[in-house]
C-alpha cells in the first residue's frame, strides 16, 4: 500500500509540474518546449504501473467476473464516453476565476480517487461466539 501511495503522488507532481509548464508556455505565446514535450511518456507508464499495482492488490490469483462487476465497469466506461462528449460543450463561466475551475477540477479526481482507496463504510467482522 505504501508503494501505491507514494506511486500516486509522484503522478500527481508530475502532472501539475507539466500542467504549469504548458500553461505557462501557452500564456508566453509558445507551445510546450523541451523535457514539458517528453513529459507525458513517463507520466503514462505510471499511470499504467498504478493501475496494475491496483490490480493485483487482492490477491495474485485469476480473476473471475461477476455480474455485479460487469455493471460496475459498463458504469465506469458510461462514465468516460459521456464524459470525452459533453467536456467541449462545457461553457465557461465568466464570474468564477480560472484558479477556481482548476482547483476544483484537480479535486474532484483526487478526492474521488482517495475515497475508492480508503473506504470510509464499516468493516463487517465475522466474530464467533
Amino acid at each position: 500500500m505504501p508503494l501505491v501511495f507514494s506511486l500516486a503522488l509522484l503522478i500527481l507532481a508530475m502532472s501539475l509540474s507539466t500542467l504549469l509548464s504548458m500553461e505557462n508556455s501557452l500564456e508566453e505565446g509558445r507551445g510546450p518546449q523541451g523535457v514539458t514535450l517528453f513529459m507525458t511518456i513517463p507520466l503514462m507508464v505510471l499511470i499504467a504501473a498504478l493501475m496494475l499495482l491496483m490490480a493485483n492488490r487482492f490477491g495474485r490469483g485469476p480473476k473471475q467476473l461477476t455480474a455485479d462487476q460487469y455493471s460496475i465497469i459498463a458504469l465506469m466506461m458510461a462514465m468516460f464516453i459521456v464524459g470525452m462528449l459533453i467536456e467541449p460543450a462545457i461553457p465557461r463561466l465568466p464570474e468564477l476565476s480560472d484558479d477556481l475551475i482548476g482547483t476544483i477540477f484537480l479535486l474532484v479526481p483526487t478526492l474521488l480517487i482517495a475515497l475508492m482507496i480508503f473506504p470510509l463504510g464499516q468493516k463487517k467482522f465475522d466474530e464467533e461466539e
